[in-house]
Protein backbone atom coordinates (compact mmCIF):
# COMPACT_ATOMS: atom_id res chain seq x y z
CA UNK A 1 0.00 0.00 0.00
CA UNK A 2 2.87 2.03 0.64
CA UNK A 3 4.34 2.56 -2.67
CA UNK A 4 1.45 3.58 -5.05
CA UNK A 5 0.67 6.16 -2.19
CA UNK A 6 4.33 7.01 -2.38
CA UNK A 7 3.24 7.61 -6.40
CA UNK A 8 0.48 9.62 -5.99
CA UNK A 9 1.71 12.08 -3.51
CA UNK A 10 4.88 12.34 -6.29
CA UNK A 11 2.45 12.53 -8.83
CA UNK A 12 2.76 16.11 -10.82
CA UNK A 13 5.44 17.15 -9.09
CA UNK A 14 8.87 17.32 -10.91
CA UNK A 15 11.61 15.54 -9.72
CA UNK A 16 14.77 18.89 -8.37
CA UNK A 17 17.63 15.90 -8.61
CA UNK A 18 18.18 14.88 -12.21
CA UNK A 19 18.75 11.39 -11.75
CA UNK A 20 15.20 10.89 -9.56
CA UNK A 21 14.07 11.12 -13.00
CA UNK A 22 12.75 8.62 -15.30
CA UNK A 23 15.71 9.94 -17.68
CA UNK A 24 18.29 8.65 -15.45
CA UNK A 25 16.93 5.50 -15.28
CA UNK A 26 15.88 5.51 -18.78
CA UNK A 27 19.29 6.04 -19.62
CA UNK A 28 20.83 3.33 -17.03
CA UNK A 29 18.13 0.70 -18.66
CA UNK A 30 19.54 1.72 -22.10
CA UNK A 31 22.85 0.53 -21.32
CA UNK A 32 21.85 -2.63 -19.88
CA UNK A 33 19.76 -3.59 -22.92
CA UNK A 34 23.03 -2.63 -25.14
CA UNK A 35 25.49 -4.89 -23.45
CA UNK A 36 22.89 -7.89 -23.48
CA UNK A 37 22.29 -7.08 -26.92
CA UNK A 38 26.44 -7.22 -27.55
CA UNK A 39 27.17 -9.82 -25.16
CA UNK A 40 28.49 -7.52 -22.44
CA UNK A 41 30.69 -6.09 -24.29
CA UNK A 42 30.97 -2.36 -23.74
CA UNK A 43 33.01 0.51 -22.24
CA UNK A 44 33.28 0.82 -18.85
CA UNK A 45 30.93 3.49 -17.81
CA UNK A 46 28.14 1.26 -19.44
CA UNK A 47 28.66 -1.65 -17.27
CA UNK A 48 28.18 1.17 -14.38
CA UNK A 49 24.88 2.15 -15.78
CA UNK A 50 23.92 -0.83 -16.56
CA UNK A 51 24.12 -1.94 -12.81
CA UNK A 52 22.87 1.02 -11.51
CA UNK A 53 19.38 -0.26 -13.83
CA UNK A 54 19.76 -3.71 -12.25
CA UNK A 55 19.99 -2.41 -9.01
CA UNK A 56 17.13 0.21 -8.94
CA UNK A 57 15.06 -2.31 -10.32
CA UNK A 58 15.84 -5.11 -8.03
CA UNK A 59 15.42 -3.21 -5.40
CA UNK A 60 12.17 -1.85 -6.12
CA UNK A 61 10.47 -4.88 -7.07
CA UNK A 62 11.72 -6.43 -3.45
CA UNK A 63 10.05 -3.75 -1.84
CA UNK A 64 6.95 -4.37 -3.36
CA UNK A 65 4.52 -6.59 -1.59
CA UNK A 66 4.59 -9.99 -3.63
CA UNK A 67 2.08 -10.22 -6.19
CA UNK A 68 -0.04 -7.36 -4.59
CA UNK A 69 0.38 -4.75 -7.97
CA UNK A 70 2.60 -6.82 -10.24
CA UNK A 71 3.57 -9.94 -10.72
CA UNK A 72 7.02 -10.58 -11.99
CA UNK A 73 7.96 -13.89 -10.43
CA UNK A 74 10.56 -15.44 -12.69
CA UNK A 75 11.38 -12.65 -15.08
CA UNK A 76 15.11 -11.64 -14.83
CA UNK A 77 16.20 -8.07 -14.53
CA UNK A 78 17.09 -7.89 -18.21
CA UNK A 79 13.94 -8.45 -19.25
CA UNK A 80 12.79 -5.97 -16.96
CA UNK A 81 15.02 -3.16 -18.15
CA UNK A 82 14.34 -4.05 -21.42
CA UNK A 83 10.14 -3.81 -20.44
CA UNK A 84 11.06 -0.67 -18.77
CA UNK A 85 13.25 0.56 -22.03
CA UNK A 86 9.62 -0.13 -24.39
CA UNK A 87 7.43 1.43 -21.69
CA UNK A 88 9.29 4.32 -21.81
CA UNK A 89 9.68 5.05 -25.54
CA UNK A 90 5.89 4.48 -25.74
CA UNK A 91 5.28 6.72 -22.66
CA UNK A 92 7.86 9.68 -23.11
CA UNK A 93 6.25 12.11 -20.85
CA UNK A 94 7.25 10.15 -17.81
CA UNK A 95 10.71 10.93 -18.42
CA UNK A 96 10.49 13.91 -16.30
CA UNK A 97 8.81 12.01 -13.68
CA UNK A 98 10.52 10.36 -10.57
CA UNK A 99 11.97 7.13 -12.04
CA UNK A 100 9.83 5.21 -10.05
CA UNK A 101 6.56 6.12 -11.38
CA UNK A 102 7.48 5.29 -14.95
CA UNK A 103 8.93 1.74 -13.53
CA UNK A 104 5.63 1.11 -11.70
CA UNK A 105 3.39 1.84 -14.89
CA UNK A 106 5.62 -0.32 -17.02
CA UNK A 107 5.46 -3.54 -14.49
CA UNK A 108 1.31 -3.01 -14.09
CA UNK A 109 0.91 -2.83 -17.78
CA UNK A 110 3.40 -5.93 -18.44
CA UNK A 111 3.00 -8.08 -15.26
CA UNK A 112 -0.41 -7.73 -13.95
CA UNK A 113 -1.61 -9.92 -11.24
CA UNK A 114 -4.18 -12.41 -12.06
CA UNK A 115 -7.32 -11.18 -10.55
CA UNK A 116 -7.65 -13.82 -7.36
CA UNK A 117 -11.31 -15.12 -6.96
CA UNK A 118 -13.06 -15.27 -3.43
Amino acid sequence: MLIPLLILAMAGQTPTNPSDRGKALFSDCQAQVRLSDANNIGEPPEYQDAASCAGYIDGYTDGVPVNRYFCVEGASLGTLARVYVAYMEKHPKLLDEYKSEGLFDALVDAYPCPVKKN
